[in-house]
């Protein structure tokens, strides 16, 4: 999932996105936590958890469409990706490590290297954390977007086009194993795709034409699966008007609050969860009082990791990326 960019106010960005984004990842935190309260809602779960992480995927689509207009180069582009994810990242990498190593498995120091790449999935290396998967999917992405940067003002329309023509191809003839499935976002595709339309949608296209794109990208994805074409259309249609809602004052601010953990709140809440578990079992804590308990402090430390871990972190890389270099390499 992307993290919120906070370089821009809430006067500029789409709110109600950062809103959503909070409650998909709340949702992915539901969908964990609820079959260890009651086994019968695994079955829920298994319909709430990739819900939630393909509306993810479709606000990665419109909010990076707005940052690849915003930067020059393919190097800028992927620098301020890297500076925006990797810090909050890293931090949740080490307490995810920490706790999974204390409670449930041990990792090799190799097995640490590959999840410090962001694409354990991709290198088919065991993950510190289940979540990590969805990390490789967004990077091929932005690697796409960034290879493709020069093109994307003339050429958008053509380009989510061919994607989604040759994802579909591929998989239709079964010429795809795993790594080339993650490379080219074979199963996620449309979802990125719609979050390009939607940005294409709100800078002017006109409306007829992302119609037309958008139903020619159910009917090639969808319309042998009924069921995954609505939850397809409910998670473009909450996109849509999160792009679109125009909240309080007071709203506004609850919004920006949790699109701001979100990312951490994604990367923590499964360890958090055998923490409390482990550290409340002894007690004869009920289910009811852990998950509760691991809910409160996810969000708790969630929130810590965004205000007051992370900013000395990015703050680190930049320098450790330095002026000069950047100067000279990602800015002209």
């Amino acid at each position: 999932m992307t993290r919120p960019d906070s370089e821009h106010s809430s006067g500029s960005r789409m709110v109600g996105l950062d809103g959503l984004r909070f409650l998909a990842a709340f949702g992915v935190l539901i969908t964990h936590y609820a079959p260890c309260w009651h086994p019968q809602l695994a079955n829920l779960s298994n319909i709430s958890g990739p819900f939630c992480v393909k509306v993810f995927f479709i606000i990665s689509g419109i909010v990076i469409m707005q940052t690849a207009r915003k930067t020059t180069s393919a190097v800028e582009f992927l620098y301020r990706r890297f500076i925006r994810l990797y810090p909050t990242f890293f931090i949740c990498l080490v307490i995810d490590t920490l706790i999974t190593v204390r409670f449930v498995h041990n990792f090799s120091l190799l097995e640490i290297v590959e999840n410090l790449t962001m694409l354990p999935w991709l290198l088919r290396a065991t993950q510190v954390n289940g979540v990590f998967w969805t990390l490789s999917n967004e990077w091929c992405f932005y690697l796409m977007i960034a290879a493709l940067l020069p093109l994307l003002r003339r050429y958008q329309g053509q380009i989510m086009l061919f994607w989604l023509v040759s994802t579909y191809a591929l998989e239709r003839f079964h010429v795809m194993n795993v790594q080339v499935e993650i490379l080219v976002n074979g199963l996620y595709a449309p979802f990125f795709i719609v979050g390009m339309l939607i940005d294409w949608y709100r800078n002017g296209y006109a409306k007829l034409r992302v119609a037309c794109g958008f139903i020619a990208l159910i009917l090639l994805t969808f319309i042998s699966d009924p069921k995954e074409m609505l939850e397809f259309i409910l998670a473009a249609s909450l996109a849509l008007m999160a792009t679109r809602v125009q909240l309080t004052p007071y709203a506004t601010k609850i919004a920006l609050s949790g699109g701001a953990l979100s990312y951490a709140l994604y990367l923590i809440a499964n360890p958090v969860l055998f923490l409390i578990f482990f550290a409340l079992a002894p007690f004869n804590a009920s289910m009811v009082i852990i998950i509760l308990v691991s809910t409160i402090f996810s969000i708790v430390l969630a929130h810590a990791i965004d205000n007051r871990f992370e900013p000395p972190i990015r703050e680190a890389l930049k320098k450790l990326l330095s002026q000069r270099w950047r100067s000279a390499i990602l800015f002209k």
